[in-house]
């Protein structure tokens, strides 16, 4: 099977911590769960994963293509959600809705609605208003709608209650179903997820 994601020696460096030679493939149609304590390096190879942060060193590949020909392209097919979900803070839920849905070119917004409604979270609402676990679950509904074939998520039950957090266990569950989508979690606590990360299973040390 073909991977739907490849990186070779990865590498970021920062002053104080720097995550070194990450070498994997992922295949479609799978769940992959990076788990460790914080500060283990998982959100920075999240951000490294989804180009929100440059590589130091090392190669990486999403559906065989660079970021550096083809970002837009690759983006298009990505959900992203941050460890700690940004928004523009004074607008409201349907307001970024309507901002996020003329990005995608595959924007379903059908879904995004039933989502939404399933996960509790009011249109009305502005997005500084909504609590940590509305916004995870916000963020992820709007990574889910737009078609994407790979997610990449960064402590996405983090806040979240047990009824919400099976909801999105579920949810995961289903869009690698196919077999042609992939996800990649991390997260400090397992929280369930590992009961879902049917491929592949890491536990990540301290970068050095």
């Amino acid at each position: 099977m073909d991977a739907i994601l490849q990186t070779e020696n990865l590498t970021k460096q920062y002053e104080d911590f720097t995550l070194r030679d990450i070498s994997m493939q992922i295949p479609a149609g799978c769940i992959v769960g990076f788990f460790g304590p914080n500060g283990a390096g998982k959100t920075t190879l999240m951000k490294l994963l989804a180009n929100q942060v440059p590589p130091s060193a090392g190669a990486l590949r999403v559906f065989g293509l660079s970021y550096a020909e083809r970002e837009k392209e690759i983006k298009n097919r990505i959900g992203y959600v941050a460890q700690d979900p940004s928004f523009y803070w004074n607008k409201s839920v349907r307001w970024t809705t309507r901002f996020v849905a003329s990005v995608f070119s595959k924007w379903d917004g059908v879904l995004f609605h039933r989502l939404v409604d399933d996960f509790k979270v009011s249109y009305s609402a502005k997005a500084r208003h909504l609590s940590r676990g509305h916004r995870t679950l916000f963020s992820i509904a709007l990574a889910l709608s737009h078609g994407a074939d790979l997610l990449i998520l960064d402590e996405p039950t983090s806040g979240l209650d047990v009824i919400s957090r099976r909801n999105v266990l579920d949810r995961l569950r289903g869009f690698v179903a196919g077999g042609v989508r992939s996800v990649i979690v991390s997260s400090h606590i397992t929280d369930g997820l590992d009961e879902i990360s049917e491929d592949v299973l890491i536990a990540l040390v301290k970068g050095e």
